[in-house]
């Protein structure tokens, strides 16, 4: 690997970061890996990212394709679906509290592959979404995605320290 450091990371406010690396490559591609995915390549070295509250930049970047780290598990749901035949938007549905709560409406356009992006996730919970084509203004028949959130774990906090003189032990309470 040939990049000098730690990439700098910089915070620009309302959950926006800019990220830089330097190679000792002259013209050098750089690989940003976010949560262990493939996110994007550059020869600029920079990259920004947007967090949402609670969220952890987690990102490696490299010049080397051998050097790819291990992969990693966002904390965000990923959902694809075909282009519904008519459909002039698409609405996804949340199965909370055992009653389908309505979080984002996509409009139709050219595509023929369409994904939305979670908000960021609980990690050890299962989620259920649906995706519903709106088609002259009737829901067409929705396609269901139910998982179990998997991801890195959050950094723990560290609520207090105790010293056992009696077995040179330090005992540290996270939660």
């Amino acid at each position: 690997m040939s990049i000098i450091g730690e990439p700098t990371k910089t915070n620009l406010g309302n959950g926006g970061w800019k990220v830089i690396a330097l190679s000792t490559i002259t013209g050098a591609t750089f690989y940003a890996y976010r949560d262990g995915v493939f996110s994007s390549q550059n020869q600029t070295g920079i990259f920004y990212y947007q967090l949402q509250n609670g969220e952890t930049l987690r990102v490696d970047i490299v010049d080397d394709l051998d050097d790819a780290p291990a992969l990693g598990f966002p904390g965000r749901a990923a959902l694809q679906w075909d282009e519904a035949v008519g459909a002039t938007s698409y609405r996804i549905d949340q199965f909370v509290n055992a009653a389908w709560t309505q979080v984002s409406l996509i409009q139709a356009s050219t595509l023929s592959v369409y994904e939305w992006i979670s908000d960021f996730l609980d990690s050890l919970t299962t989620y259920t979404f649906r995706v519903a084509p709106v088609v002259s203004g009737n829901d067409g028949y929705p396609r269901e995605f139910t998982f179990l959130m998997h991801r890195r774990p959050d950094r723990p906090t560290v609520n207090a320290f105790a010293y056992d003189d009696g077995t040179n032990t330090i005992t540290a309470t996270v939660s």
